[in-house]
């Protein structure tokens, strides 16, 4: 399953107050930085992410400048959107935790030839 297109159609979950567009169409999944996991040319696997909308994403990796939120306040919000993401991917079955196992397909039944007269 790949999770940066799943992001399509989906809700924001980081939900930055008086920033976020709200409209599903806008967003994507947003990587949060994490030392010793990305850096320079290396980005964090796709469950260390956060659905969120164009602008919430500009904010949380400082592309959008403001005083209202500082640095911290802006990655608590990635953090927290990133939780509700992977909640959430946990209950649509894209994420499987530890013992759990992928849900049963329903059995087709068996075509049976008629006999005939």
């Amino acid at each position: 399953m790949n999770l940066r297109k799943a992001a399509a159609g989906e809700p924001c979950e980081i939900r930055v107050p008086s920033i976020c567009r709200g409209d599903p169409a806008y967003t994507v999944l947003c990587h949060v930085r994490v030392s010793g996991i990305s850096g320079t040319g290396l980005k964090a696997p796709d469950v260390i992410a956060a659905l969120g909308c164009d602008r919430c994403h500009d904010l949380c990796d400082g592309r959008t400048p403001t005083l209202e939120y500082s640095s911290d306040e802006r990655r608590l919000m990635l953090l927290e959107g990133m939780a509700r993401t992977q909640a959430r991917r946990i209950e649509q079955g894209y994420i499987l935790t530890k013992g759990e196992r992928e849900p049963r397909r329903p059995k087709l039944s068996k075509i049976v030839p008629r006999r005939l007269p």
